[in-house]
């Protein structure tokens, strides 16, 4: 989304807000998810992301119904002492070049259009191999025979030839 949000004047995405180290208990998963369900209706959680430090928040992030993006792009900071929401994103409030970002993704890890677009993308990944030897072998076919001293049979030889074999 770096490249898109110049081009479509779009605030770029906020770093992870960062919390006051606190010490208490981290609340449940099942507590997580529920802030998060609420603070971001019709959010399918595909994965929490625990604390690695002291100042650090939890993240839900999660899936929408409509969104295109295979993870979902929503996520939800949690202070999982305090159970505050430090912040949340939503893919349908995203700026634009990140929704954009969003619909390209699919598309470039194969995961719309099915298996038909799959095997084109495998189609496509091989034509440079495919390329490449063919390449190899037409210069072969040109300059690497020359180079080995093979040469070209003289056409008026060869017609010579085929004709005393007919007669014979």
């Amino acid at each position: 989304a770096f490249l898109l949000d110049p081009v479509t004047h779009s605030t770029p995405r906020k770093s992870a807000p960062a919390m006051v180290a606190s010490h208490g208990r981290l609340l449940s998963p099942d507590s997580l998810l529920a802030i998060a369900q609420h603070t971001v209706p019709g959010l399918a959680p595909y994965y929490v992301i625990f604390p690695g430090t002291p100042n650090a928040a939890t993240v839900v992030r999660g899936h929408v119904s409509g969104e295109l993006h295979p993870n979902g792009r929503n996520f939800v900071y949690v202070d999982g002492i305090t159970r505050a929401v430090l912040a949340a994103e939503s893919s349908r409030r995203a700026p634009v070049g990140t929704r954009m970002y969003d619909k390209f993704y699919p598309i470039h890890i194969g995961k719309w259009g099915g298996w038909p677009v799959r095997v084109l993308y495998a189609g496509l990944g091989l034509t440079p191999l495919l390329l490449a030897v063919t390449g190899a072998l037409a210069w072969w076919n040109r300059r690497g025979r020359r180079l080995s001293g093979e040469r070209k049979a003289d056409p008026s030889k060869a017609a010579r030839r085929n004709r005393e074999r007919a007669v014979a």
